[in-house]
């Protein structure tokens, strides 16, 4: 699907995109065990493996975060 053909069924039409790139925050690794910690409340034991994956795991990589945390 084109830009043309998504603007049309979209309501309201296409929104600009803005995706900001952050210095990397020491805070990450902390916002990542909270937000882990909630998904294996949650799954329980069929959360096998839980993993900190993307630019935000890297320390000193510049990053898009999330804005769940």
């Amino acid at each position: 699907m084109d830009s043309e053909e998504l603007a049309a069924v979209l309501i309201g039409g296409l929104e600009p995109v803005v995706i900001d790139v952050v210095d990397y925050d020491p805070a990450w690794p902390g916002q990542y065990d909270v937000l882990a910690a909630r998904v294996r409340d949650a799954l329980g034991a069929t959360a096998q493996r839980i993993e900190h994956i993307g630019s935000t795991s890297v320390p000193g990589l510049a990053a898009k975060p999330s804005s769940i945390c």
